[in-house]
């Protein structure tokens, strides 16, 4: 239970008041217009900024291409662009969903040269294992699906092929535009998304519960008729909609877990969190850092999202970290994330820190492994027989993860419902 909605949706304010997202959260229009009209409708458009495309930077090789978020293939040097160029055009078209664990897949999709010099150098910087335990969609996950290998004209013509388009990205992020709108507030943080929402949720008639827990579940032939909350209240049940954790369904269901599940490892993680005293070198919102000797991840440049020119303070940025414990927990993580920062030429020599703060914790994401996959199966599998008036929706009973995906599936399941 939690004091307020939002999880990785809200927003943390350090001791000057400073507001800081859990990275880069930017929501995205997702073209259903009855859905689009619930999530963005009601937003004081004066008070949001309405951005048609993303600034999005990476850095790969030790250079900054301001472009797009894509490994920029072209930053390797000319042999070995040349083997990833040929290798990648005359790859194997294979799912990720096929069952085969990422190395295999990175292999055949992408070829050896982006799978060793690549792929497998960041993919096992980020998750901590080797490539060869973690399932095919992890590289998903993250953002290595399409890669940056020609100019536009090129980069074009080959995605007019459907197998081509999902393995090659446009050289930049103003290329293959749709008319989906993105949004960010001008001030503070995306928690005021997931406040409207919620004030949105409660004006018709909806009720949000913090602090709460389910603490027991009835059920009268074969269907869930009440629950109890931690509070003592005693809820009568129509249709329980569960969206939260699976463990914990089972447990109130008092069902025990499958054969074969295995408890998830998880991946340290840490968000530093930095205010200097003027704007960023660059204009970019946020950008990755693909470099198998980089520390962060993706950082995000609040003031570029608010505003666009970056010129108003705070001038602040979250550090996204994947990365061993000692890392995540070195003394000297703020000074090598400068660093990191200066090298990439987001910030100058000039640039002094007004304040920092490390949020770390040991055991911050689940790991996508094959046995993570498995039993994830198993779980959803056991909890789809445990009422007939259950609905499992959310990265738990669903299938998908993007927030974006998971919406869209839970507003084809709800309009599924009789």
């Amino acid at each position: 239970s939690q004091s307020k909605i939002g999880g990785l949706l809200g927003t943390h304010f350090n001791k000057d008041g400073v507001a800081f997202d859990y990275g880069a959260h930017v929501p995205k229009q997702v073209g259903i217009p009855e859905l689009d009209d619930i999530l963005f409708g009601g937003l004081n458009e004066s008070d949001w900024q309405w951005l048609d495309r993303l600034r999005v930077g990476s850095v790969f090789c030790g250079e900054l291409y301001s472009r797009s978020q894509f490994v920029n293939l072209r930053s390797l040097p000319e042999d070995t662009y040349n083997r990833a160029v040929v290798e990648l055009l005359t790859s194997t078209e294979i799912s990720p969903d096929d069952g085969i664990d990422a190395l295999s897949y990175s292999l055949a999709r992408y070829g050896k040269t982006i799978t060793e010099k690549v792929l497998q150098p960041v993919i096992e910087r980020l998750f901590g294992c080797p490539m060869s335990e973690l399932q095919a969609r992890a590289i998903v996950l993250i953002g290595y699906s399409r890669f940056i290998l020609f100019d536009h004209f090129f980069s074009s013509e080959l995605k007019k092929s459907d197998f081509y388009d999902q393995i090659v990205g446009f050289p930049s992020w103003d290329e293959g535009l749709n008319p989906l709108l993105s949004i960010y507030p001008s001030k503070e943080g995306i928690h005021q998304w997931i406040d409207h929402l919620a004030d949105e949720f409660v004006a018709n008639g909806g009720e949000v519960a913090c602090l709460k827990t389910v603490a027991e579940m009835e059920k009268e032939d074969g269907s869930i008729r009440r629950i109890i909350l931690s509070d003592g209240r005693v809820l009568k049940v129509k249709r329980l909609i569960w969206a939260g954790g699976l463990k914990p369904l089972m447990d109130l269901a008092k069902i025990s877990l499958p054969d074969g599940v295995v408890p998830p490892q998880f991946r340290g993680t840490a968000l530093v969190n930095l205010v200097f005293d003027r704007p960023f070198l660059s204009d970019l919102y946020y950008v990755y850092h693909h470099d198998s000797s980089a520390i962060g991840y993706r950082t995000t440049m609040f003031p570029n999202l608010r505003k666009g020119d970056g010129c108003e303070p705070p001038y602040s940025c979250t550090v996204e970290i994947m990365a061993d414990e000692d890392v995540i927990g070195s003394a000297q993580l703020v000074e090598k994330v400068c660093s990191e920062l200066g090298q990439a030429g987001l910030i100058g020599s000039d640039h002094q820190l007004v304040s920092e703060e490390v949020s770390a914790k040991t055991h911050g994401f689940a790991i996508p492994t094959i046995s993570f996959e498995k039993s994830s199966n198993l779980l959803k599998e056991s909890c789809q027989g445990i009422a007939n008036n259950l609905l499992l929706l959310g990265r738990g009973g669903g299938t998908a993860h993007f927030i974006n995906e998971v919406l869209i599936e839970v507003w084809n399941k709800l309009r599924d419902l009789d």
